[in-house]
């Protein structure tokens, strides 16, 4: 089995590393990692230790991590759903790596063509800015000026 067992009442999420947390949110998960393994589901941050331990076989654990923990934490009711990270996947090809677990899409390098969308979106963070083609750069120029 390539995946271990998830543990009872933990709720799977997975996302982008790209996410802002709160300053409780951060201390929970920091007193979790230091707490031995105690596998429990009632708030206890040993809750945190179990799903990383869990979640190490993974090769980018950052991107289920943080976002399983919140979902199968009481932090989950502080949850603002906004996308901070604007990126184009709009028919981006889906692509396997034998360095992932799982199928993943590759953001489309972005161009001034993005600007009303991104303008529209307020993002905090955008993806993916290619330095080797002259529109991306073109773009990361007009956005360091701004």
């Amino acid at each position: 089995v390539k995946f271990p067992a998830l543990l009872g009442g933990v709720t799977a999420a997975s996302g982008p590393e790209w996410l802002v947390l709160g300053r409780a949110f951060v201390e929970y998960v920091r007193e979790g990692v230091s707490t031995p393994t105690n596998i429990s589901n009632d708030g206890d941050p040993s809750l945190v230790r179990s799903i990383y331990g869990d979640l190490a076989a993974l090769s980018i654990p950052e991107e289920t991590f943080f976002q399983t923990v919140l979902m199968s934490s009481g932090h989950c009711a502080a949850l603002v759903r906004h996308d901070f990270l604007y990126l184009d996947l709009y028919d981006a090809p889906w692509r396997t790596s034998p360095n992932s677990d799982f199928p993943f899409q590759s953001p489309r390098p972005l161009n001034i063509t993005h600007l009303p969308e991104i303008a529209r979106d307020e993002p905090w963070f955008v993806r993916k800015i290619d330095d080797s083609l002259a529109p991306s750069v073109m773009f990361r120029a007009f956005l360091d000026e701004t």
